[in-house]
């Protein structure tokens, strides 16, 4: 790492009582000492850069997992030495190769300093940092490589692709084109065409291609949680057979392959829908288009009429799972109030309002009478997951997330995404104290999930943090 920028220590310190030497030390380092693992990000925060052993120490790297170690706690004995002068000290354990896996993010969680406000700091730096994320810290070319760093992400080509869609379509069919389609967060979308003028779409699973790996709370992984990481080729093989059980149209599925022999990652491969989106389709042709999600009100009703068996996510219910041992409404509550405790150290407005939002979702929660009938519900069905078919027929996209659970989830999503088109779509028979209930939930989903990836390196963070403003204030003034 190159040299430490200057920094200017705050009056505060130059009359700051007591522990002199270690004063004395950090003004030194301030004043741009050589160091290879020390940085500034920003006005009163020094931060000792370390790496993956400094929370996972490795035989095979005893020199760094002891040096990490007594770097970790000279970061401590530093900040206690500046308590009270604006300054902070802490360690970020910028970790290698494994750092996005959740066993070792929850070793770095556990290592939070016990100062709340550098814990806040460091939280927002405990990401699956890449070598392009690293100069908005101040760390340049001399940061660690190899293990100590992660990778780029790395995408499908022509020629990795070659071998699936030979087993789809034959070898007498080549490639010409892949576009890798943006905007999603779990899964890489492909559009693959071939030499015939033909096309298809390729869905691949892997942490490359999923924003969210490393950034999830305890649990995301485990496909009995009804809220567990809606991605994965189980999840959209067992929602693809459901949605065609109810009579619900989504891409033809063409292979599913969880082998690794025909690419390194779970793949499927459906038909390419090439009618657009049914928002492109409602600015172009609005009679066309209210044609369509007329027939979309159909398929709903399909969906949610339904009976579920069980409360849960689709494919593992009718996969013989066993169900959650709660409610559809308590467990909507609890998933709630992990989202308010994400917000909390994220967001000092959340921070503030904590117990009045807490007290809001168990108000609106008391307030439900029990109900056992389920449906099925995508969860974000709107315009832009809604394909146009062939014959204008409504074709839905991105169904990882299928779950049996209460309607009234779905119609808070699409009244909110599809504005005045949600006319067309409205249910008269709907719960009016679950539709509150579930505002309100997906108003503080819409903060918890955005502020998580946007401490990843998701392309459009920004974003990602507008949504969550924008939400965190309508639960704040949301009437219970």
């Amino acid at each position: 790492m190159g040299r430490l920028q200057r920094g200017n220590l705050p009056a505060e310190v130059n009359s700051f009582a007591g522990r002199e030497q270690e004063l004395t030390q950090a003004r030194q380092l301030l004043a741009g000492a050589e160091t290879r693992r020390v940085t500034l990000t920003g006005a009163g925060t020094i931060v000792f850069v370390t790496g993956g052993t400094s929370v996972r120490p490795r035989a095979d790297y005893a020199g760094t997992s002891v040096a990490f170690a007594g770097e970790s706690a000279y970061a401590e004995i530093l900040h206690t030495a500046l308590a009270g002068s604006g300054v902070h000290a802490l360690a970020a354990p910028l970790s290698g190769s494994h750092l996005g896996r959740s066993s070792t993010r929850r070793r770095q969680e556990a290592a939070l300093p016990a100062c709340p406000d550098c814990a806040i700091r460091l939280t927002s730096m405990l990401v699956r940092l890449r070598p392009q994320r690293l100069a908005p810290l101040g760390i340049g070319a001399g940061a660690p490589q190899g293990d100590e760093m992660t990778a780029e992400r790395k995408f499908a080509d022509a020629e990795t692709l070659t071998p699936v869609m030979r087993e789809v379509f034959g070898t007498d069919r080549g490639i010409t084109a892949v576009d890798r389609l943006l905007n999603g967060t779990k899964k890489g979308v492909y559009r693959v065409t071939l030499d015939d003028a033909t096309s298809t779409i390729a869905y691949v699973w892997n942490a490359d291609e999923d924003y969210w790996d490393g950034l999830l709370p305890d649990g995301h992984d485990d496909p009995s949680n009804p809220f567990a990481h809606a991605s994965g080729i189980d999840f959209f093989v067992g929602a693809t057979r459901r949605l065609e059980a109810v009579g619900a149209r989504s891409p033809r599925l063409l292979l599913a392959d969880r082998s690794k022999n025909l690419y390194p990652a779970d793949i499927a491969v459906a038909e390419d829908v090439r009618g657009g989106t049914l928002g492109t389709l409602l600015e172009r042709d609005p009679d066309a288009g209210r044609r369509t999600l007329a027939q979309l009100s159909d398929l709903l009703r399909r969906m949610h009429g339904y009976r579920a068996p069980a409360f849960g996510r689709v494919a593992w219910i009718d996969g013989g799972g066993a169900p959650p041992d709660t409610t559809c409404e308590q467990a909507y509550l609890e998933r709630t109030l992990v989202n308010i405790a994400t917000a909390v150290p994220r967001d000092p407005r959340a921070a503030e309002g904590e117990a009045m939002l807490e007290e809001k979702l168990r108000t609106l929660h008391a307030a439900l009478e029990p109900r056992d009938k389920l449906g099925v519900v995508h969860g974000e069905l709107c315009a832009e997951h809604t394909l146009v078919g062939p014959d204008g027929e409504p074709v839905i996209i991105d169904i990882e997330g299928l779950m049996y659970t209460d309607i009234e989830v779905e119609h808070c999503w699409m009244r909110m995404r599809f504005g005045p088109h949600y006319e067309a779509l409205r249910n008269p028979d709907l719960d009016p104290q679950r539709l509150r209930y579930y505002q309100y939930v997906m108003h503080l989903d819409l903060v918890g999930g955005p502020l998580r990836i946007a401490e990843g390196d998701f392309p459009d963070r920004e974003w990602m943090l507008d949504v969550a403003d924008s939400h965190l204030q309508k639960a704040i003034a949301y009437e219970a």
